[in-house]
């Protein structure tokens, strides 16, 4: 891959990731910070929906633990893809970056951004699994009522 090449990959990269950034801060705003962070009172509930599913309170200790086994998991691993993204933007600021430095890196991002959504589908399955049958389909109907009408708009396309 040539230097424009490499180039042109991280400023795409960058481009997108500030998208996404933007669009998540615009559509959620509570969200835009990490749940640490939030007042008590504004931090939502992460076993909200499937109380409202009708979830026990054994069911929802479980899912509880479940998830924070998930976020501690999940925040060493956003912390190590922030650093790595910097790090990008370090190398694309190169007049001649390292292609292997790159391609490393990018390959590494996209492997704990992997881990990260396989992980976070393991649990789904994980939760599902407690719930009896009638839990799961209440579950998977609030979630259709709440889905939006159409899905979010794609980033643009990176200049060329």
């Amino acid at each position: 891959m040539s230097n424009r090449g490499i180039f042109t990959a991280c400023r795409s990269l960058l481009i997108f990731s500030a998208a996404c950034g933007i669009c998540l801060a615009a559509q959620a705003p509570a969200l835009a910070q990490p749940p640490s962070q939030m007042a008590p009172s504004a931090r939502p509930d992460p076993v909200a929906i499937y109380k409202e599913a009708g979830a026990s309170e054994e069911q929802l200790g479980k899912i509880r633990e479940m998830a924070r086994d998930f976020e501690t998991s999940a925040r060493v691993k956003a912390e190590r893809i922030r650093n790595l993204m910097r790090d990008m933007q370090g190398l694309s600021l190169e007049p001649d970056p390292d292609e292997k430095k790159v391609l490393s890196t990018q390959n590494e991002i996209n492997g704990l951004t992997a881990d990260m959504s396989l992980s976070r589908i393991k649990l789904m399955l994980k939760v599902r699994l407690l719930l009896s049958e009638e839990q799961r389909f209440r579950l998977v109907q609030i979630m259709k009522e709440r889905m939006p009408a159409s899905p979010p708009p794609a980033p643009p396309p990176p200049a060329q």
